[in-house]
């Protein structure tokens, strides 16, 4: 990462140094920052993405370590007026680019203005900016308190009466056989997969609240640092001139103020919470069977398994439907699909083929190639899936950027790499691993993002490690 960022300020130096504004042009000023943010932007996603899924404690900690260093080295961009008036330049004589360059250069005096430049006066600039470095290591360590979690609870087997048996066996097999206060109890990781399985299915009262409770109350150390986040961005968002944060956020969005957005909302919210009211009612009409007392409320640690009651009433039995869903098979057919759609062809490569270039023997590869009469067998691209649990691995499924597609400085293109992460269970000795409807969805979604990355043919990286305003 220090090499990455050496590449990058030693081209900002360079144009600083021979640039002045009166003769800045976008191919002077501007084409070389986008060349160093191609160049150097696969290499920062790959150092990146270890955070997340490296089962190796010093690769992730040393990923965390190096995004520490590409952060100061963003804020110290950031910082530069010279930059700002550098690119303020290149705006005002309005020269015809092509839209791609016009964005960059409209992306990067954002970043400048929402930074506080042509905002505020120098001593300002400097506390608001000191605002931003501490949030952005609040942020750093709130992330990194929460990927390192692996708490959870020890719960016995009659405690989670009605949990389904693969759930129940995965907790079982996580006995520790030197302690033997957990002997013969199941322990439920403060993971999506198993808190859900809980909330969903044991029929203790209880033993929800209780695993309901303590998930919420994970990582109690990161309270602090969200409301510190949380002070320094109102004070941050006040200096620059706006109401709150969310009226800071917005500017930069689709829709652009927080009376826009409340307009919206009340007028959505007739006709949902109507709607709501009456699923509501028949979720606690179900809930009154169990209950005598306080049955015209229904707490959050409830909710689900009354949801599911009442789908079992109109024969809808999630457990089942996953079984027509394997997870290999689920992956393969959603490339078939994405292969029909878009033309394209996907070829796994063996053992041999990705053991240089994969962080986990889960890990699995898929050269992608353009299946169009026009352009047939193309290269495309490589698409990575990971998507098995393990022990500090992100939860919850995402995309994510191993490189972006970009044209070299000689024409020639770089072609993209993208991963598709999850963590679903692993499969038991009993059976493979089986996707829930909710799960599809999600890993259907999620690589859409992928399918986005591959099939775009850009001319610039739009490097997604680009700073934005914390």
């Amino acid at each position: 990462m220090k090499q990455v960022i050496k590449e990058q300020s030693d081209t900002w130096n360079h144009v600083a140094a021979t640039i002045d504004p009166a003769s800045a042009t976008f191919d002077t000023a501007i084409r070389p920052l986008i060349n160093v943010d191609n160049e150097t932007q696969g290499r920062i996603a790959v150092i990146a993405m270890l955070r997340y899924a490296s089962p190796d404690q010093l690769a992730r900690e040393a990923s965390d370590a190096a995004i520490g260093l590409l952060r100061q080295w963003d804020s110290e961009r950031v910082a530069r007026k010279d930059f700002y008036h550098l690119l303020k330049a290149v705006e005002d004589k309005a020269e015809e680019v092509h839209f791609e360059d016009a964005k960059f250069l409209k992306s990067n005096i954002q970043q400048f203005t929402r930074g506080g430049h042509g905002r505020l006066d120098q001593d300002q600039l400097a506390v608001y900016l000191g605002r931003r470095n501490q949030i952005d290591e609040l942020r750093q360590q709130y992330n990194r308190n929460y990927r390192n979690d692996d708490g959870g609870l020890w719960l016995s087997p009659d405690e989670l009466d009605g949990v389904p048996a693969e759930d129940l066996a995965r907790f079982l097999g996580r006995q520790e056989s030197t302690d033997v206060s957990t002997k013969e109890k199941a322990f439920v990781r403060f993971t999506r997969a198993d808190v859900n399985a809980v909330l969903q299915y044991a029929t203790s009262p209880s033993t929800r609240k209780k695993v309901h409770v303590a998930n919420e109350r994970k990582v109690p150390e990161n309270v602090e640092l969200f409301k510190q986040v949380i002070e320094l961005r109102d004070e941050n968002s006040r200096l620059m001139g706006y109401e709150n944060h969310a009226a800071f956020r917005l500017e930069a969005r689709v829709a652009k103020t927080t009376a826009w957005v409340n307009s919206f909302l009340d007028e959505l919210e007739d006709v949902p919470l109507r709607k709501g009211r009456e699923e509501m009612k028949a979720l606690l009409e179900i809930r009154k069977k169990d209950f005598t007392q306080s049955s015209d409320s229904m707490p959050p640690w409830d909710y689900d398994y009354y949801n599911c009651l009442l789908q079992e009433r109109i024969d809808v039995k999630h457990g089942q439907i996953s079984e027509y869903f394997p997870l290999d098979y689920s992956v393969s057919a959603m490339l078939d699909l994405f292969a029909s759609c878009l033309q394209l062809r996907f070829a796994l490569l063996t053992a041999d083929e990705k053991k240089h270039t994969v962080w986990h023997d889960d890990v699995q590869v898929w050269a992608v190639w353009d299946n169009r009469a026009a352009s047939k067998d193309k290269f495309v691209g490589y698409l990575y899936t990971d998507l098995l649990i393990r022990p500090n691995k992100h939860q919850g499924s995402q995309s994510v950027n191993l490189q972006c597609g970009y044209l070299r400085q000689d024409g020639k293109r770089v072609c993209p790499a993208t991963i598709l992460m999850s963590a679903f269970p692993r499969p038991t000795t009993t059976g493979c691993a089986l996707l829930k409807h909710s799960e599809i969805v999600s890993l259907f979604h999620e690589l859409g993002h992928g399918m986005h990355d591959l099939g775009a043919e850009d001319s610039h990286c739009f490097d997604p490690w680009t700073p934005h305003a914390p």
